[in-house]
Parts: structure tokens; sequence; C-alpha cells
């Protein structure tokens, strides 16, 4: 082969190949382009949710449904009433708020319907009322 054969065909050979790199360059662009408009249309997910000062529960229907905090643990039922709570002390809560029973340092203590201590256990004993007066107590240590 001649010179400028041989150089021709060097030529087109290396022609050939930066077409093939601008078309291999131009494919991976576009599917980065692509990916990244993807990502950019897809419905975001609803993450379970970290503070940086906080846990949070969060039901199917986005209702907040327990809280973790430096507090303490709190438990809310679907309306967003705080129902149980943890924090110096472990309460329970009906619907309308009212302390239903209580666990504290102090000992134990169980509630009516509107509040009222009914049966209290502490470390001098336990003792049942009604009406609010005192109708049975164990023996005081």
């Amino acid at each position: 082969m001649s010179e400028p054969t041989v150089f021709e065909s060097r030529l087109n050979k290396l022609e050939q190949a930066n077409r093939r790199l601008k078309l291999t360059v131009g494919a991976v662009l576009l599917v980065f382009a692509a990916a990244s408009c993807a990502d950019a249309v897809m419905p975001q997910q609803v993450a379970d949710r970290i503070d940086a000062k906080e846990f949070r529960v969060i039901d199917e229907i986005g209702n907040v449904r327990a809280v973790m905090s430096n507090i303490g643990v709190r438990y809310l039922d679907e309306k967003g009433t705080t129902r149980t709570s943890m924090s110096d002390g472990i309460y329970y809560w009906a619907e309308n708020g009212v302390t239903l029973a209580l666990m504290a340092g102090d000992g134990i203590a169980v509630a009516d319907e509107i509040g009222s201590i009914r049966v209290r256990i502490t470390p001098n004993g336990i003792s049942y009322r009604e009406n609010g007066e005192v109708v049975w107590e164990s023996p005081r240590r």
C-alpha cells in the first residue's frame, strides 16, 4: 500500500471511532437526563419521619399516632388526642381527657370516668375510695 492509502485508511478508522465515541457519550448523557427527569416526575413516597429531636409514627392517612422525644413517649388516638403517656410516670387518659390511671413515683392510682381516684397503691399500703372518702385501706406500714 502506498503512503496516502495507509494515511486515508487510518484517518477513516479514526473518524469512525470518533463518531462512535460521540454517539456513546450522547447516549449516556441522554440516559442520565432521562433518569433525572423520571426522578423529578415520580411521586415522592411518605417516608417514616425521623427528626433530630423526636420520632413520630404516622398512620396511613397521615395522623400522628405516637411521638417519642426527650420528654417521653405519647400514644395518640385517631382524633389526635393523647391517650397514653410515659414521661415522669405512666398515664392513661379517657377520650375526654380525664386521667383514668397513673403510675408515678408515689405509687399507682386508678380513677373513675370523672377522674376521682378510686384505688391507690403506695409504699404505705392500698386504699379504696368512693365519693372521695376512703372506704377501705390496708394496714399502714
